[in-house]
């Protein structure tokens, strides 16, 4: 029952709907959840609008945030230039309370008019002009493709460690006085050994001693490095090889590497391309077993009884993790939601497809 309120449409209220030509009928929706991004989404959804060169329709998910991201949505959909843009329609969506990223994807997606949906993180900045256009061939030159990623693709087996260590954390979570002792070590571990933790100093000296040539291997395997691995893309702090401005030599690599995939086991939100109709076939998102992360890779899991195929494939963009909302100190309101949403679905999370995969 909790579940069920906390994922009601109702929660959903639309702020407003532009239709810009009403002749023209969208080639894909593009789909972007927001929470608290007030300093960056009016320049990335102007980025986003300026690369597109299909007709598009955009939906837009307020998901409650609490600094003033709402009234920059509200300023860059009255200021923009929307004449300039191949925008077919624009609807805005509020949420009353958190639905989280699971669940406002899943519900865009149903929403959309378009046959294919390009999903996009709020802090991720568009740098390719067609952009939109190349991902949608790719797509498309196989009736086979689900959905390609412009992130990365992995294997499962690179997630057992998030999957396998839940039991055990919750046994200790009984224990009230070791809880906050238990975290704190967890936290000191975790800095010690996540690179974006480093000093700017030592991580000045990895930098440089990791040649342009080994970041490209990783990033760009040949055949036989991604049958051995299974990864290619920007995984991990390979993010960071995009600039935000100008350019580098990992931007003249997307480029040179242009219409190229990567098939493997599974990809990564952002920016993501799928074919609408396969979603709704396979049964989309599990809002009930998922809120935030790892739903994707649940998906995934679940269309290889399709035959379906997921991949990687690059475009120019840009992404500083500094940006993404799990780097920020999250407030007192929203980590009291995610652990009701957590909580809420506790119990429905041992019956999806991910979690009997890493427990069998």
């Amino acid at each position: 029952m909790l579940v069920k309120a906390l994922n009601s449409n109702r929660n959903a209220r639309i702020r407003k709907i532009i239709e810009l030509d009403n002749s023209s009928t969208s080639e894909v929706t593009v789909v972007v959840p927001i929470f608290d991004q007030e300093d960056i989404i009016y320049k990335h959804l102007e980025s986003l609008c300026e690369n597109m060169v299909l007709p598009f329709e955009l939906i837009i998910i307020n998901d409650s945030s609490t600094d003033k991201s709402g009234e920059e949505i509200s300023r860059f959909l009255t200021q923009y230039n929307w004449m300039d843009s191949t925008c077919v329609r624009v609807v805005y969506f509020e949420n009353m309370w958190p639905w989280f990223e699971t669940k406002c994807d899943d519900f865009a997606i149903r929403t959309a008019e378009s046959d294919y949906i390009l999903e996009l993180q709020a802090d991720m900045l568009i740098r390719e002009k067609g952009f939109d256009e190349k991902l949608l061939q790719l797509l498309k030159s196989d009736p086979l493709n689900f959905a390609l990623s412009a992130r990365g693709v992995h294997k499962f087996r690179d997630l057992e460690n998030e999957f396998l260590q839940p039991k055990r954390i919750m046994t200790i979570k009984k224990i009230p006085l070791f809880n906050p002792i238990y975290y704190k070590i967890q936290h000191i571990l975790k800095k010690k050994s996540d690179s974006t933790h480093l000093s700017s100093k030592v991580q000045s000296k990895q930098v440089k001693s990791e040649s342009p040539k080994s970041r490209k291997a990783e990033i760009f395997p040949d055949f036989q490095q991604l049958t051995d691995s299974g990864r290619a893309g920007f995984l991990g702090t390979h993010i960071e090889c995009l600039p935000y401005e100008g350019s580098n030599e990992t931007v003249e690599e997307v480029r040179a590497q242009s219409r190229k995939i990567w098939f493997g086991e599974t990809i990564m939100r952002g920016p993501l391309i799928l074919d609408r109709e396969k979603y709704l076939k396979i049964g989309g998102f599990k809002i009930d077993q998922f809120f935030l992360g790892n739903d994707d890779h649940d998906l995934n899991l679940r269309i290889r009884d399709y035959g379906f195929k997921v991949g990687f494939t690059p475009i120019q963009f840009a992404s500083p993790l500094v940006l993404g909302n799990s780097r920020k100190k999250s407030k007192l309101t929203s980590r009291m939601w995610r652990k009701v949403h957590r909580r809420a679905r506790k119990r429905n999370l041992s019956e999806s497809a991910l979690y009997k995969y890493f427990r069998t």
